[in-house]
């Protein structure tokens, strides 16, 4: 059930999430930046009209609507630190078996066709797939990291692609009728460093917010 929420918040990001909270007559506008193609851009996730993360996100040069995202958590302000990869992949091939991936391996390559960087072979995790327009839609977990690990990891690189391979025992080629994407990573560190302070000042207000509760219940 959390999977399965999370995944339709995720979808509501492609079309400029905007939400506004109200405390104390107080208006609090979340941010939510203006959406430029192949440029990093930063929103927070909104549900109930609460916030639930911060995102950095930027468009697929491939598949246009997979995109590649950072969500840092806003549990406290230690969170704000880290951020969590992840991508989607969007399929017409209609496997009927497309939902089995879930949690399972699947082994992919990562690497910088303009640099010519080394390609590094990896396994993502698969999160859930669903349903969507004439085809699956499937969300790959590429892994939790502190943000300034993240940035090192992607540093001297102009674009990343990331192609799903075909394994032992998954092949790709059953599921995915387009397997890879490439995205750019121009502008993603300060798109982080705009998470982070995002984060922060949400938690900040957080902590506010439940010192005051609790000030007014001790007076009652």
């Amino acid at each position: 059930m959390k999977t399965k929420l999370f995944i339709i918040l995720l979808l509501s990001l492609s079309s400029q999430l905007f939400a506004q909270e109200v405390y104390k007559g107080t208006e609090t506008k979340y941010l939510s930046e203006e959406y430029i193609e192949d440029v990093w851009t930063v929103d927070v996730l909104v549900i109930d009209d609460k916030p639930e993360g911060v995102i950095a996100s930027v468009n697929g040069k491939i598949t246009h609507g997979d995109k590649l995202r950072i969500k840092v958590p806003i549990d406290n302000a230690e969170y704000c630190d880290y951020g969590n990869i992840f991508t989607t992949f969007y399929t017409t091939i209609n496997n009927p078996s497309v939902e089995e991936l879930t949690d399972k391996l699947i082994p992919a390559t990562v690497k910088d066709e303009i640099a010519n960087l080394k390609t590094e072979k990896v396994n993502f995790k698969v999160i859930a797939s669903i349903k969507a327009m004439m085809g699956d839609l499937v969300f790959i977990d590429m892994g939790w990291n502190d943000i300034e690990s993240i940035k090192k990891y992607f540093e001297n690189r102009e674009q990343v692609t990331i192609e799903l391979q075909n394994g032992v025992d998954i092949k790709a080629s059953d599921y995915f009728d387009i397997p890879k994407n490439t995205f750019v990573l121009s502008g993603l560190n300060s798109a982080l460093d705009r998470a982070k302070e995002e984060c922060l000042k949400i938690v900040e207000e957080s902590d506010r917010i439940k010192s005051g509760l609790t000030k007014i219940k001790n007076e009652n």
